[in-house]
């Protein structure tokens, strides 16, 4: 009986010491802080401007504007740090203001309002710190020539990865033609403006600090 007392008080104690072990001692390793990527790199571009209230002939109404854009295909010096590559991005950014939802107005290359908004970046493997950024002064204009709505997107970026950089946004030509966007802004209203997709006069690209 004593033996027997013996052993089960060992096993208890055992089983004691195992619930007691402290959390800490079985958490894995904190996780390494996102990378600050620099440098000069340059994407292919491709994304949209959306009115959430669609563009038509002589609009009134107030609209905000919603960017979105696609960075693929990354190169350059700033693609690589701490043996991890950046492969490209992904920019949402939205305006805290309004305009009117003028379509005429609006494709003559009126200033859209301030944009803000984070570019989420991939990488191969690691994380990369996401950027702020800023479109000022941002407009589309049709061009008769070319029958084609081009979009500039003059943009810098404030904190984050490439913190400091201007953006240098080239060949965002909408594949949208007088003809359809006549049709759109007399029927139901220009909802968005793409940029840089097939089919389009030119493929878009962004260069940062280049």
């Amino acid at each position: 009986m004593r033996r027997r007392f013996v052993l089960g008080t060992g096993a208890a104690a055992l089983a004691l010491g195992v619930a007691t072990i402290p959390a800490g001692s079985l958490a894995s390793a904190t996780p390494a802080p996102p990378i600050q990527f620099s440098g000069a790199i340059t994407c292919t571009a491709a994304g949209s401007l959306t009115f959430a209230t669609p563009l038509t002939n002589g609009g009134s109404a107030n609209t905000a504007v919603t960017l979105r854009a696609k960075l693929t295909g990354c190169s350059g010096l700033g693609t690589t740090s701490n043996g991890i590559t950046l492969t490209g991005g992904s920019l949402l950014a939205s305006s805290t203001t309004t305009l009117a939802n003028n379509c005429g107005a609006v494709l003559s290359g009126q200033t859209l309002p301030q944009i803000t908004g984070t570019i989420k970046w991939t990488t191969s493997a690691g994380k990369a710190a996401q950027s702020t950024a800023f479109v000022a002064n941002a407009a589309a204009f049709y061009n008769a020539s070319t029958n084609s709505v081009t979009v500039y997107l003059p943009s810098s970026i404030s904190s984050g990865s490439y913190a400091g950089e201007t953006m240098r946004y080239a060949g965002l030509a909408s594949n949208l033609t007088g003809l359809k966007l006549s049709g759109s802004c007399a029927a139901g209203g220009l909802k968005s403006l793409k940029f840089g997709i097939p089919g389009g006069t030119s493929t878009g690209s962004v260069s940062v600090g280049a």
